[in-house]
């Protein structure tokens, strides 16, 4: 990391958490998810470059590496009928992948506006047949657009509103 006044830069395995709600949002899309165990998912790191300027008023981007998400296992993974056959995941790790984020404070809402343009980190699953008798499932990871804006409004007595909305792009 490199920081000189209102300049910084990071380089390395990173994890990054732009969204404002819980879960699930559309402002968080740059690391794959582990999903081993569903109950104690998590963001796994990604090698990025992130470089931002300015401190109330900011822009932000983020140039990433894309790695797909861990699937559920163990306890968690389906029992599949016989004629379904599980497939590795349909991926080529290291395609580049890039984000924007820019961000400001107007009468005490916390607003943003971010673009993303790389890899799903939730698969999608493919359905191919094997013979007559035997389907493939394979999971693949879509290229996509997303375009999200979220706002946070501190509201008095511990109470915060949260909103995030997105349009996904999604290819196939």
């Amino acid at each position: 990391e490199y920081q000189a006044g209102a300049w910084r830069w990071r380089l390395g395995r990173q994890i990054f958490d732009w969204s404002v709600t819980d879960t699930i949002s559309p402002s968080d899309n740059i690391n794959p998810r582990d999903w081993i165990d569903l109950l104690e998912w998590e963001r796994v790191g990604a090698p990025a470059l992130d470089l931002r300027i300015g401190y109330d008023v900011y822009l932000e981007l983020v140039l990433s590496l894309s790695s797909p998400s861990r699937l559920p296992s163990r306890r968690w993974a389906l029992p599949l009928p016989s004629y379904f056959s599980l497939q590795p995941a349909d991926y080529d790790r290291g395609r580049p992948q890039f984000a924007l984020r820019t961000g400001t404070t107007v009468n005490g809402f916390d607003l943003t506006a971010g673009y993303f343009h790389g890899y799903s980190y939730s698969p999608s699953m493919l359905l191919r047949p094997l013979t007559t008798t035997t389907v493939s499932l394979t999971p693949v990871y879509r290229e996509e657009d997303v375009f999200s804006l979220a706002a946070v409004k501190e509201m008095g007595g511990g109470f915060v509103a949260r909103a995030e909305a997105g349009y996904f792009n999604q290819r196939g």
